[in-house]
């Protein structure tokens, strides 16, 4: 009786150990890339972004951080992806919850959430121009053909991404802010035709 109350208890040590082992490589993971794994939701296309809240907003948020003081801020994390699929490139822009996150929890801003928004119909716009640029070659691009345009289009976006943060202030100078929203509107209506998300080469 004794003995088998020993396995036992070694049994569980041995499941703890493991479960901890394999738990070390998910948080190192999520502390770099600051995903909150224990909140996880999918990345969300820009086909869906009419439907996006502040409380899809669920990473990490560093403690003690404000803007200049404040508490009433958020940040989004849209991103471009794309790969290749046959005879097409597949590029679209999307919204990662568990990498965007609000200071204030209960915090219901509708302005706040137009400024996030627009942060990702810039990235959208980017996405869009990429697929402009791959349509415009007269074939299939190899991949270090697509990589090069790609590492472009991330420089270009992420200077916007910070004139508008700059311009706007994160969205607390509403005259600016709206300027952006429709300039940004504008862009997106000039690239229609490349709101869908595949290149096809024939």
């Amino acid at each position: 009786m004794k003995s088998t109350k020993t396995d036992l208890n070694k049994f569980f040590f041995w499941v703890n150990v493991g479960i901890l082992i394999l738990s070390i490589p998910l948080f190192i993971f999520a502390g770099l890339f600051h995903v909150n794994i224990l909140k996880y939701s999918s990345p969300v296309p820009y086909s869906d972004h009419a439907m996006i809240t502040l409380k899809d907003f669920k990473g990490f948020k560093f403690p003690g951080q404000t803007l200049d003081g404040m508490q009433e801020f958020a940040f989004i994390k849209p991103d471009i992806d794309y790969y290749t699929s046959g005879n097409s490139v597949v590029i679209e822009s999307h919204f990662h919850p568990s990498r965007s996150y609000v200071y204030n929890e209960n915090l219901e801003d509708k302005d706040l959430l137009k400024h996030e928004i627009c942060h990702f119909s810039i990235t959208e716009y980017w996405a869009r121009e990429f697929k402009r640029r791959v349509a415009a070659l007269e074939s299939m691009p190899s991949g270090a053909e697509l990589e090069g345009i790609y590492e472009e289009i991330k420089v270009q976006e992420m200077q916007m991404q910070m004139d508008y943060d700059d311009k706007s202030y994160h969205g607390y100078v509403l005259k600016e802010q709206r300027e952006w929203e429709n300039n940004v509107d504008s862009l997106l209506s000039s690239l229609d035709k490349f709101k869908f998300k595949e290149v096809v080469f024939k």
